[in-house]
């Protein structure tokens, strides 16, 4: 039945699917933030564990073609899987400790911020060139970025700088895979690097006498979802999207996140919907929509 979608279909279907997992780690998350009386950081060891044991029992312990290439992979690619992990425990606590500072919608939004870190690095290190359209579509991305960002209320100087190092430690993440010279298991390494998430911040924390053991039900359920879908499948959709559809497509495809996040949290969190948050979330779209379809156009050229 699978083999029967035409390969562009595929695509679309593990884009959407993609789009709609990192929507509800973003909000499932939040939940989480809003529901516990834990700090951010207990609540994200709870999260990455919970989430990497689901995908660990449900995903890779029952197929074996999967079990089998994690310890090989491992061990061939030990050096690249450990920098990549190292970069992951940066993006992923700087992410949840900006998610603890600022409304789910507008972290959706200044997520984008990895596009703009993923054009200065293609730029220096790996000498791609861009016309003055996606010059300028860059402009008014980060010109939307700012009115986010002077959101009063809704977001914290602290909480900004988090998400910019969170984009930043993504984007070389990015790089790093781009300059890699070997042919690598993406779900693999998808694997290794969610297990040293958890084990890594669950040491740090013991040895700072941080973690706090305790968390409410409900709390653990809305994390636990959220990091199942958020860190493995949507992360395992996404890779896997890439041998289907170009990158200019795939990333325009999940421009959709910050738009259904805004909205969902409108409805589900209370979140406000304020004209400069609108406006800002159109400026951004706008740039980013422009800087795409520019490149998809280069390309094609």
């Amino acid at each position: 039945m699978i083999q029967s979608i035409p390969l562009q279909w595929r695509g679309f279907c593990l884009a959407a699917l993609a789009m709609i997992s990192f929507s509800v780690g973003v909000l499932g998350t939040k939940i989480a933030l809003n529901h516990s009386a834990i700090d951010f950081y207990s609540i994200a060891i709870w999260g990455w564990g919970s989430g990497m044991v689901a995908a660990t029992l449900f995903f890779f312990l029952p197929l074996k073609s999967q079990r089998q290439s994690l310890l090989p992979e491992l061990i061939k690619h030990k050096r690249f899987f450990a920098i990549i992990s190292v970069l992951t425990l940066i993006n992923g606590s700087t992410w949840f400790y900006g998610l603890s500072q600022i409304n789910g919608g507008v972290v959706a939004l200044l997520d984008q911020n990895v596009i703009v870190w993923s054009f200065l690095l293609g730029a220096i290190f790996l000498g791609e060139r861009f016309s003055w359209r996606q010059l300028s579509a860059i402009t008014i991305t980060v010109l939307g970025l700012v009115i986010i960002s002077n959101l009063k209320g809704e977001v914290t100087t602290i909480g900004i700088i988090c998400l910019l190092i969170c984009g930043l430690s993504i984007a070389l993440q990015s790089l790093l895979i781009k300059k890699y010279s070997h042919p690598f298991n993406a779900l693999a390494l998808a694997f290794w690097r969610g297990w040293a998430m958890v084990i890594f911040s669950l040491l740090i924390s013991l040895g700072l006498g941080i973690f706090q053991p305790q968390i409410e039900i409900y709390a653990l359920i809305a994390v636990g979802v959220a990091q199942f879908f958020g860190l493995f499948v949507g992360r395992a959709a996404y890779i896997k999207a890439h041998e289907y559809l170009p990158m200019s497509h795939l990333s325009f495809l999940l421009l959709g996140i910050p738009v259904i996040v805004l909205l969902s949290s409108f409805v589900i969190l209370n979140e406000p919907l304020g004209a400069q948050k609108i406006i800002g979330a159109l400026v951004m779209l706008i740039g980013l929509f422009w800087f795409f379809t520019r490149k998809a156009k280069r390309q094609a050229q």
